[in-house]
């Protein structure tokens, strides 16, 4: 039997459309991270579970909510990123999660969304999809085989030891 599959959708740049609705259907629960519900309900998606301090969702979202369930956690201790991956671990079965609207002008948006996947590592098989971009975050052991000319990146967060590539 497979991992169960989440997609979590931040209030970032979104992913193009043909790319959401793939990384949607392979989904077995959908999560958007507060403002991030906009960018599956501009798709005309809807997701299972929307969590965060839900600053950035319009209010009409919230009203009359009966197809999904809203998880407001008004802390500002956490980012919303993080309170979507907390909840699939101690409230789903899903382990291999896609992160999707990471993209943002913002740098320190995107640096804090990388810091609290790297958190997460251990615990989930995370993998950030965008567009033009695919992030793994490695704890043990990746093999991958893109096509030649590929531009491949190595980042380290925090000990890294034994790194081989061919």
């Amino acid at each position: 039997m497979g991992l169960t599959r989440a997609l979590v959708i931040l209030n970032g740049t979104p992913p193009g459309k043909r790319l959401l609705r793939s990384l949607y259907n392979s989904a077995d629960i959908v999560v958007a991270a507060d403002g991030g519900a906009h960018t599956l309900f501009d798709a005309r998606l809807k997701p299972h579970v929307v969590i965060g301090d839900l600053d950035s969702l319009a209010a009409e979202h919230l009203q009359d909510t009966p197809e999904f369930e809203v998880l407001q956690d008004p802390s500002q201790d956490t980012t919303d990123v993080e309170k979507a991956l907390h909840w699939l671990v101690h409230c789903s079965d899903a382990r291999d999660v896609v992160v999707s609207g990471s993209q943002s002008a913002d740098l320190d948006h995107v640096l804090g969304t990388f810091s609290v996947c790297a958190k997460f590592a251990e615990r989930l098989r995370l993998r950030i999809v965008e567009d033009r971009s695919l992030v793994y975050f490695v704890t043990d052991r990746l093999q991958i085989s893109p096509p030649v000319g590929t531009t491949v990146s190595l980042v380290g967060m925090g000990a890294a030891e034994g790194i081989r590539t061919s």
